[in-house]
């Protein structure tokens, strides 16, 4: 798993950024501190994308306050949560199908309203139940799941993933 990286920049005695610097990766949010009135680098920093924060020496608490934010947003999207299939029935269903070549298992995730494109996700059996581990979801978001193979297929209304058991239907 990648974390944020804090590192400074000063050339020659002059600090070009604030020595708050927040890494990038694709999958993840990235946030990129500079002192206030400080000019864009350009090159590899713009073509990434970051989100720029801008740090006042006299107003240190509102930098502070957009970190905060920028690592909530992180935390949210490398969150992992672990949800079990119900209902009984149902799973027993899947269970007998859980090794077929047509197996499948989407994950789509509705943030605000916005429907991300659907995911594949393994299905694991545990504890003599079926299990989904699910990335990126935010605690106010709400998760959908479908599963098909040998041509039947279960489905997931959308539902919080504050929830224990996520219920699918035939």
């Amino acid at each position: 798993m990648r974390l944020p990286a804090i590192s400074s920049r000063h050339i020659r005695g002059s600090c070009r950024n604030s020595p708050w610097h927040i890494a990038r990766t694709r999958e993840f949010p990235s946030s990129r501190c500079a002192s206030l009135g400080s000019l864009t680098p350009g090159g590899v920093i713009e073509a990434a994308d970051f989100q720029r924060i801008d740090y006042d020496e006299s107003d240190r608490a509102t930098c502070l306050r957009e970190i905060a934010r920028a690592l909530q947003k992180f935390r949210d999207r490398t969150r992992i949560i672990t949800v079990r299939l119900r209902p009984a029935s149902v799973v027993e269903q899947i269970s007998a199908v859980l090794d077929s070549a047509s197996f499948t298992c989407t994950c789509q995730i509705l943030r605000g309203a916005v429907e991300l494109p659907p995911q594949k996700i393994p299905v694991r059996p545990i504890k003599q139940g079926l299990y989904v581990q699910i990335r990126g979801i935010a605690p106010d978001e709400f998760v959908r799941l479908s599963i098909s193979a040998e041509g039947r297929r279960w489905r997931s209304d959308y539902e919080s993933v504050d929830t224990v058991d996520v219920e699918l239907k035939a």
